[in-house]
């Protein structure tokens, strides 16, 4: 009991010291306000609508397991197929066209800079030029490590060029893909 009051009278004489001012424990509780829940049937409530209102540009909040099946899922699979199709050894005859390996190569890396562009827009949703930074930077390194995987694959080699026309197949499929997908719509005139 003696220890109790002491702790009483040291805490008053600290309180006008003490950080925030608080004198006694009265002081320092938290006060708490009841919060009335709200149904449809009670109608609005008085603050404002307690549902969110979506944005003209917004893209949609997936839950997580769903944002990897349509997201990331697919960046997946493409990329093992690509993996699957460099671990066979290069045909043996040549195709018709001159350089049509390097446009195969151009279009197959768009299509994975397309795909990392929409995982990372859902994720990253104020930064465009972050997005696309890093759509690119990935498609690209993923060319990157097939061509040195290709390295290995017997009868296959390792081709800078290669690496050229994935760089610039990200870099377009990247740019195209935001051109026509997300550029901001126009206004309509009102009659």
């Amino acid at each position: 009991m003696l220890i109790l009051l002491k702790l009483r009278l040291w805490t008053g004489a600290a309180g006008p010291f003490s950080l925030y001012g608080a004198a006694n424990c009265k002081n320092m509780s938290p006060k708490t306000h009841p919060v009335r829940c709200y149904s449809e049937k009670d109608g609005q409530p008085p603050g404002g609508s307690n549902k969110f209102k979506k944005r003209k540009n917004e893209i949609p909040a997936y839950p997580k397991y769903k944002s990897f099946l349509f997201y990331w899922l697919p960046i997946f699979i493409y990329c093992l197929l690509i993996y699957i199709q460099s671990s066979y050894p290069s045909p043996e005859r040549v195709p018709q066209f001159p350089y049509i390996d390097k446009l195969v190569h151009l279009v197959a890396y768009a299509l994975l800079g397309i795909l990392f562009y929409r995982a990372y827009r859902i994720h990253i949703k104020n930064n465009l030029k972050l997005v696309m930074l890093l759509s690119i930077a990935s498609s690209s390194l993923y060319g990157i490590t097939d061509e040195l995987h290709q390295h290995y694959v017997p009868y296959r080699n390792a081709d800078l060029m290669d690496v050229l026309a994935d760089v610039l197949g990200s870099i377009l499929g990247v740019y195209a893909y935001r051109f026509i997908m997300d550029k901001p719509k126009a206004d309509k005139p009102k009659k």
